[in-house]
């Protein structure tokens, strides 16, 4: 398991979430995850729920950990505190170097907001809903660009 009964789940990072990190096999993680394979994907690209922690989605690209999103509101927040839920504003004063882009889908306030470390090799991605509170949070490298899921 990958925190004990009772303690604070880890933080997403741009480099994952607790043991589960971007680019580690995934395979390790079906069991301590008790991950699943969710409705979409193939073999090159699977999204994993977990049964464990309700609000998580592990992306795997080509047997390699791409991504891990949070989807529900829940414990799960980023190392500096956001949360699904949380307002538009909140991520911008936390990540002020997150760039804006157009939601795909839905009209503004809706964006998506993403904080990509320095190399630009990994990041963050808040899609902020029509609400103007944070809906999703995605960690990882370049799939955390990826719209909807592995589709």
């Amino acid at each position: 398991m990958l925190c004990a009964a009772g303690a604070a789940p880890p933080s997403i990072t741009p480099d994952g979430w607790g043991a589960v990190r971007i680019g580690m096999p995934s395979a390790g993680l079906i069991g301590p995850l008790k991950l699943r394979q969710g409705p979409d994907g193939e073999d090159e690209c699977i999204d994993y729920a977990s049964d464990l922690h309700k609000q998580l989605l592990v992306m795997s690209i080509h047997g390699r950990v791409a991504r891990v999103s949070v989807w529900e509101p829940g414990p799960i927040a980023t190392d500096r505190g956001v949360r699904i839920g949380d307002p538009q504003a909140k991520v911008r004063r936390l990540y002020p170097k997150a760039r804006a882009d157009p939601h795909v889908y839905a009209d503004p306030p809706a964006r998506y907001l993403t904080d990509w470390d320095s190399k630009r090799r990994r990041g963050l991605r808040f899609e902020i809903g029509g609400d103007g509170r944070v809906a999703a949070i995605h960690a990882g490298g370049p799939a955390i660009r990826f719209v909807e899921g592995c589709l």
